[in-house]
């Protein structure tokens, strides 16, 4: 009976091993299989699978294999997926319940892997980042979510190269949809697109058919989720697909909306990390003082696209750097009197000269009209941006923020008001002030 057992043991190991020797030729065939990795209670005396997974993956995905352990021998190699521990699936699973299955699972340990085809690899990445390189006013990297488990992936020769993006129309992306074109006349390669009237899957569908190479989905609050397909059949959907919250798609949709043009990159994670800055970068110049408060304001219009100074005032809540607003100049210019304004700032941040009444009556006013903010036009060369104060009575009720602007902001604002032209900015805090005038 021993010597049965010993066969069975040996001709099992054989086994493996050809078995091992075959997936190593579909490997490097670039054939996409599955095969188990085995660990018995004395192997992990000798330190066991030596597998560690990529954390920030959204299913189990090897980021390494030490090739001195059992995980290497059995075959398991940097990008395989682990499918189950034990005949449990453990592909929706957290990476924290993911090694703790694995950890509690009894001997022998039984780990079933994916190995991807050729020309799959990159699907197995867990994000992919959306980067806005242009106008200045949008320049960063909104937050952004890929689905789990359906969606494209990158397939340009380089994806880190920023391409035209645009709004479907209906802004849905769901019917008769009409797409935008790049400077070129050619679709825009970005579609972005807001959640809601059809499913994901119908959207990215629909936004493909059309022309769309890539695609984004604006949620219907700042949050961004997995984009689940249910039952849906998604083989067909080639195009890559994100999600990013609602006033990123709104600051977008702005820009838009004024006949500017934006370009952008979506790329798999880590792989542009350069290709983009930050809105304003930082000049050598002397640093602020610590109860120093403001940076520099973007402003765009049909005229002119140029930074500003700006300084946060002492009372109410600061500016808030991540949206773009409407600005609307003050008529009559200085703000003081509800009564008298002819120029609707709901929404908007109300820009108004000084003189007349307080630099705080005039936020009250503005509040009381439901401006999102006040811009101070300082009309003074010499004093340049500064922090403004207000009296207690009026502090207790301020709920908007205030800041003053340079009276070279206030210059190009009045003129772009003559115009009757829309003025969209956003305010960026930085470290450094009197860079921009």
């Amino acid at each position: 009976a021993l010597a049965a057992a010993e066969r069975q043991a040996r001709e099992r190991a054989e086994q493996r091993e050809r078995a091992r020797a075959q997936n190593a030729l579909r490997r490097a065939q670039g054939e996409g299989f599955t095969f188990d990795a085995e660990l018995t209670e004395g192997e992990a005396e000798g330190g066991g699978f030596g597998i560690a997974f990529a954390e920030d993956a959204a299913r189990p995905i090897v980021a390494s294999a030490d090739p001195a352990l059992k995980g290497h021998a059995e075959g398991v190699r940097k990008g395989d997926g682990l499918i189950s521990v034990n005949g449990i699936d453990v592909t929706e699973m957290v990476m924290t319940d993911v090694i703790s299955k694995i950890m509690s699972a009894e001997f022998p340990k039984v780990l079933v892997f994916q190995v991807f085809a050729r020309g799959e690899e990159v699907r197995v990445q867990s994000h992919f980042e959306l980067f806005i390189t242009s106008p200045a006013l949008l320049a960063g990297q909104p937050a952004a979510r890929r689905p789990e488990r359906w969606g494209g992936n990158i397939t340009a020769f380089d994806p880190c190269a920023p391409v035209s993006l645009g709004f479907a129309d209906p802004r849905t992306g769901c019917r008769k949809l009409t797409l935008p074109t790049d400077e070129d006349g050619n679709i825009a390669p970005i579609i972005t697109a807001v959640r809601g009237e059809c499913t994901f899957v119908d959207k990215a569908r629909t936004i493909q058919e059309a022309g769309g190479q890539m695609i984004v989905v604006v949620n219907q609050d700042d949050t961004v989720m997995d984009m689940p397909a249910g039952r849906m059949t998604t083989d067909d959907i080639s195009a890559p697909i994100v999600m990013i919250g609602k006033t990123d798609g709104e600051n977008i949709e702005k820009v838009l909306s004024m006949g500017y043009h934006v370009t952008a990159a979506l790329a798999p994670q880590h792989l542009c990390d350069q290709v983009v800055s930050s809105p304003l970068q930082q000049q050598n110049k002397p640093p602020r003082m610590k109860e120093d408060s403001g940076g520099g304001l973007i402003l765009m219009s049909p005229g002119f696209s140029k930074t500003f100074d700006f300084a946060d005032a002492l009372f109410g809540p600061p500016a808030k750097d991540n949206i773009v607003y409407q600005f609307v100049y003050a008529d009559p210019n200085d703000g003081c009197d509800p009564e008298k304004f002819q120029v609707r700032v709901r929404g908007a941040v109300a820009v108004v000269e000084r003189g007349g009444c307080s630099f705080s009556q005039k936020t009250v006013v503005a509040q009381a009209l439901g401006a999102a903010a006040v811009a101070l036009l300082n009309n003074e060369d010499q004093t340049g941006v500064f922090r403004v104060m207000a009296p207690p009575e009026d502090e207790d009720i301020i709920r908007i923020p205030t800041v003053m602007i340079s009276k070279r902001a206030g210059e190009h604002i009045r003129e772009a008001a003559k115009k009757k032209e829309q003025i969209i900015g956003r305010f960026v805090h930085t470290e450094f002030e009197g860079q921009y005038g």
